[in-house]
């Protein structure tokens, strides 16, 4: 026994391919010897598992084998045969006698096995077993221990077959197998959700009951379960390099990892046994694998993929036997196999477990709805495989109506006939409809630049509106839509709203209080940090006409209908007070300090103000007599008022002494005088009429007010100038008009208001339904509050960028541009080469270069290579590593010729370079070698401006005087000439599909040639001298232009039509670019930097 021991030791220690050459050695002709050391050693294999090199105890000594026989009595159990053998243990029929009389499995240990791994696995079975309570999982009876100290579990007898063979036996159909199946997945999950992986589900494991009256499939051993719950450390009884489970249904990180697996690892082995259970075979073959070294076999589960089942039923020899065992004809099989069934098992057996089912339950979920002719998850969602699923669940329904249906098609061909013209002019129709809306887009686009230059924001609003597509509608809006939306509206939104009319707003004096009131006399505040309302109380007014905080703001002052002004108490909207000023409406009232007493000062339906002491109420002075009622009231720091009366006169007057400073003029044709503000320095007051114009008088000078219109573009027009209100630095103003809109005027030394329409200047945009009665500016003047008669509270970023901008640049001027990826401007000028983020206006310097400046420069697509020239011939790549662009190469042309036109190959390969001698010699077009800067072949072409190459990187078209020469490369070989223009080629570009070539010349003409046949239609004139530059918006919908009459345009491709013309721009401003989302347009400004025009979409929320 010690000899038998001391071999069996000396065995496990060694790899599996070695133990036959040693127990040949030290066995010798012992048979007996042999096969005891055998069978010892096989109990380190569960199951089916492969041992590399595992560590395993010194067996104990053999115990009696008194009861490992029939007859033997373990407590209330007798064993009377045995139903198998397994890696840990002998599965014995038991009859149990006591308490109750009945017949069970019984499990017990193999004897010689008790090393403390193997007990502590089969102490996990059984703990596992006893957590879980499911119709399709073995139930665990008892447990209990032998005298000899070998541990046994006794569990519900299963008396069936496995689940492949019963399915074979009873020729069960692929769905009906299927059916079976559904179960053990449901089992599978009860156990997962108990916290119980079971590790080595194959068929074996899978028994079915056929001594019921119903079916039932029910799951067994779960001798390497492993607790979801516990490390794999506690769980893990293996040591080694130990296969946990069976390789042909086990996961890759169960076989690599055992400790990663997790219930994704089950969810593989389900896959692996419905593979085995509709093909016949494993999805690897057990024989190969036992063939295999234990590298070959992880590299086989890890990276090859089994054959679909439709595929795997294919092979000559079996496929025959197999569909026998399944009742239907070869075809039929492979025929229910592919497509969903092919993907619901090859998902189960994806190799990376976040592809698979993330459960076993949604596996389960998967094949019902296959059997119920449902869409499955594994398949995906496609309309016509919805349709296809449709009919499969409604089979019979399908086929009558489609038999029905083949029973009209006689009758309907005539119909069809008639049908198929009737479709025709249809289709001719709703072409014609396309193209009758494209050109009504085209000619709205045009009355909306229209009506922009007319400074009406409103008209371009409703034009612009006309064009928001609904749901399924193409949309034909481009960047010309949203540059003019960016024109005539802010960021913005309504954060509260009224049943009626918002009257009056403003702040308290740190502007952390927004004060409202509405025309149904309610009284609101507001938190400005969250735009939350905190007040809501019924001030018993009537109509509420204003508010005003006292300077500390301690005190808020409310004017109502019922002549009365109320003070409150600012932090508790407790009334303090209130005054009677008028018999009728109180319009405005406003506090002033006085020496040290606080006044206020009232106006309304009366032709007087009216002065009172805040803290008393009691009258102060005599009242400020006019000539008509007094619309609104405007108090300085230094105690002078302000009140614009309905008589039209403005006045400015001494409070504490009631004297009259200051009169001016009547306004002319009996214009009111209806909102009045101060400048917060004091120097200017505004004052707003009913006749669309604005007084601003400039207090330091003895001149009257002067007179301009709200809108300079149309003097004579407009709404009247509801309201006036200067920001907090005193050089602008915001005026709103009774049509709803607001504009943004700046106050030049001179004391004339500009009102410039051009890049990046004076916003305007729709902040009402209707009129606006009151507006307030926020602390750092950044947002506007504006209420209005539409009964909304509205918050705007009136200041943000609202269509254009000019980004500053210090390096001196800007040569040329290309864009880049991400809001990205590559930048040749006077310094060198930089990169400039017009989205967030910051730049970064590539290079420096000591002599001449960079004159040219291009770019990869992704950004990540760039090319510049210089003046003096040198040629400079860049390649970006690691956030900084590293030089790639550098190519000097011999005499330092200026590189006047640059452009870098789609694919990277090569580039083309435009040089001019500083000689007479005429201008030569380079091929330069991309990856190392060497030149190759070049061509003459004299009196060139123009230069690019195609998408695809096979052509380059370049001008020569008015001729376009296409090109093929490398050799630079003349392709085509193309004749159209009657002057010098200034500009070329390639649309983005590479369908058109644009060309345009100094005969101001644009023409679109077709590059699959080189025709071009009829040429355009594009402006009114002659054109420097042309791009393509990324979409290939949009040519822009731009000319010497410094009018960039925008122009539809299909029609040649005009879309839209940008704002005038400053000197040479070319060239221009669209940058590669096609939201904003970059050309170089000649002084200061670059334009950036901004045709993004408008986010309407500015606060969450």
């Amino acid at each position: 026994m010690n000899r038998r021991k001391e071999l069996f030791a000396e065995a496990a220690e060694l790899p599996p391919a070695d133990r036959a050459a040693f127990l040949d050695e030290r066995c010798g002709d012992d048979e007996q010897l042999r096969h005891d050391i055998e069978r010892l050693l096989g109990t380190l294999d569960v199951a089916g598992d492969f041992l590399e090199t595992p560590a395993v105890d010194r067996p104990a000594a053999a115990p009696p084998r008194s009861l490992d026989r029939a007859g033997a009595r373990l407590g209330p159990y007798v064993l009377t045969e045995p139903l198998g053998e397994g890696g840990m243990g002998v599965v014995w029929r038991a009859e149990q006698f006591e308490p109750v009389r009945r017949v069970v499995a019984l499990k017990l240990l193999r004897p010689g096995t008790e090393s403390r791994h193997v007990l502590a696995r089969f102490e996990d079975e059984r703990r596992a077993l006893e957590r879980m309570d499911h119709p399709s999982i073995a139930k665990v009876l008892d447990a209990g221990t032998t005298d000899d100290g070998r541990p046994y579990v006794v569990m519900e007898l299963v008396r069936g077959t496995t689940v492949t063979a019963y399915c074979d036996a009873h020729r069960l159909g692929v769905l009906d197998r299927i059916r079976l199946f559904v179960p053990v997945c449901r089992a599978v999950q009860h156990a997962h959700s108990k916290g119980i992986i079971h590790r080595d589900l194959k068929p074996s494991n899978i028994l079915v009951a056929d001594d019921q009256e119903s079916v039932a499939p029910k799951v067994i051993d779960f001798g390497i379960a492993r607790a979801v719950d516990r490390s794999p450390d506690e769980t893990s009884h293996t040591r080694g390099l130990l296969i946990l489970g069976t390789p042909a249904y086990v996961s890759p990180e169960q076989a690599l990892r055992g400790s990663d697996a997790d219930t994704r690892s089950d969810v593989y082995s389900l896959g692996a046994v419905l593979y085995e259970l509709l093909c016949g075979v494993a999805p690897f073959d057990p024989q190969e694998l036992t063939k295999l070294s234990a590298d070959e076999l992880f590299r086989k589960l890890r990276e090859d993929d089994p054959p679909r089942p439709s595929r795997r039923v294919t092979l000559p020899g079996e496929i025959e036997a197999i569909a026998i065992a399944r009742g239907i004809t070869p075809a039929s099989l492979r025929r229910q196999l592919r497509g969903d069934i092919d993907r619901i098992v090859m998902k189960a057996l994806e190799k990376e477990p976040a592809r698979r089912y993330d459960t076993a339950a949604a596996l389960a979920d998967d094949l019902e709805r296959l059997l119920r002719n449902e869409p499955v998850a594994a398949t995906g969602s496609s309309a016509a495989y919805h349709a296809f699923k449709f009919a499969r669940r409604h089979r019979t329904g399908f086929f009558t109506t489609t038999l029905v249906l083949l029973c009209l098609l006689a009758g309907t061909v005539a119909s069809w006939i008639l049908a198929t013209r009737a479709i025709d002019a249809e289709n001719r129709m709703r072409v014609a409809l396309a193209e009758a809306k494209a050109n009504a887009y085209i000619s709205d686009m045009n009355l909306a630049d229209e009506a922009y230059r007319n400074d009406d924001p409103r008209r371009v609003k409703q034009l612009l509106d006309l064009h928001v597509p609904a749901a399924g509608e193409k949309d034909l809006r481009g960047f010309e839509w949203h540059f003019l939306r960016r024109k005539c509206t802010a960021p913005g939104r309504t954060f509260d709203s009224t049943i009626g009319a918002f009257h009056f707003v403003c702040f308290n004096p740190d502007r952390s209080i927004l004060a409202a009131c509405a025309s149904d006399g309610s009284l609101r505040l507001y938190d400005v940090k969250t735009w939350r309302r905190t007040k809501l109380i019924a001030a018993g007014q009537g109509e509420l006409n204003s508010l005003c905080f006292s300077p500390d703001g301690e005190l808020l002052l409310s004017t109502g209908d019922d002549g009365t002004v109320k003070i409150w108490d600012a932090a508790s909207i407790t009334p303090l007070r209130t005054i009677k000023a008028f018999e009728k409406q109180a319009y405005q009232a406003v506090f002033a300090h006085v020496g040290d007493e606080l006044w206020l000062a009232v106006g309304g339906n009366a032709q007087q103000v009216e002065i009172f002491d805040a803290a008393t109420g009691e009258p102060r002075g005599e009242p400020l007599n006019h000539t008509a009622p007094v619309e609104a009231l405007a108090a300085s720091g230094d105690g002078r008022l302000a009140t614009a009366s309905e008589d039209g006169i403005p006045r400015l007057w001494d409070l504490a002494t009631g004297k009259l400073l200051r009169k001016g003029p009547k306004t002319g044709g009996g214009a009111q005088l209806i909102s009045t503000s101060f400048s917060p320095d004091g120097r200017w007051l505004a004052f707003g009429t009913s006749h669309a114009r604005f007084l601003l008088w400039d207090l330091k000078s003895e001149a009257p007010p002067r007179s301009f219109p709200v809108n300079a573009a149309r003097p004579v027009e407009g709404e009247a100038a509801q309201n006036v209100l200067f920001t907090e630095d005193g050089k602008t103003i915001l005026l709103c008009d009774r049509g709803g809109v607001a504009r943004v005027l700046s106050i030049g030394s001179d004391g004339v208001p500009r009102n410039n329409l051009a890049v990046g200047r004076h916003p305007r945009w729709v902040a009402q339904g209707d009129q606006i009665y009151s507006t307030a500016i926020t602390a750092g003047g950044k947002e506007v509050v504006t209420a209005g008669r539409d009964g909304l509270l509205n918050l705007w970023l009136p200041f943000e960028d609202s269509g254009g901008a000019v980004i500053a640049d210090d390096s001196g001027t800007i040569n040329n541009i290309a864009t880049g990826p991400d809001s990205l401007v590559i930048a040749a000028d006077d310094r060198g080469v930089e990169l400039i983020d017009v989205e967030r206006h910051a730049s970064q310097l590539i290079e420096t270069f000591d002599t001449l400046a960079a004159s040219v420069v291009d770019r990869s697509r992704d950004g990540r290579v760039i090319v510049a020239g210089t003046r003096d011939g040198t040629l400079v790549a860049w390649r970006r590593e690691a956030r900084q662009f590293r030089i790639k190469w550098r190519h000097q042309f011999e005499g330092g010729p200026e590189v006047m036109e640059l452009r870098l190959s789609p694919d990277e390969r090569f580039v083309a370079a435009v040089l001019s001698p500083t000689s007479d010699a005429p201008k030569e077009l380079h091929y330069v070698d991309a990856d190392t800067g060497e030149p190759g072949a070049r061509l003459s072409v004299a009196g060139s401006f123009g230069l690019a190459i195609s998408p695809d990187s096979r052509t380059i078209a370049v001008d020569r005087e008015s001729v376009v020469l296409i090109l093929d490369v490398p050799g630079l070989a003349i392709r085509k000439r193309l004749l159209g223009h009657r002057q010098s080629i200034r500009a070329i570009r390639f649309s983005p599909d590479g369908r058109w070539l644009a060309t345009g010349a100094g005969d101001r003409k644009v023409i679109l040639w077709d590059t699959r046949t080189w025709r071009h239609a009829a040429p355009w004139i594009a402006h009114g001298a002659e054109v420097r530059s042309i791009a393509f918006s990324p979409d290939g919908r949009t040519l822009l232009t731009c000319g010497s009459d410094l009018t960039p345009k925008l122009w539809d491709i299909e029609t040649g039509r005009l879309l839209l013309r940008l704002p005038l721009l400053e000197g040479d401003h070319w060239p221009m670019l669209f940058t590669d989302d096609g939201g904003r347009i970059v050309g170089r400004h000649p002084e200061r930097g670059m334009y950036v025009l901004n045709g993004q979409p408008i986010d309407p929320e500015v606060r969450d």
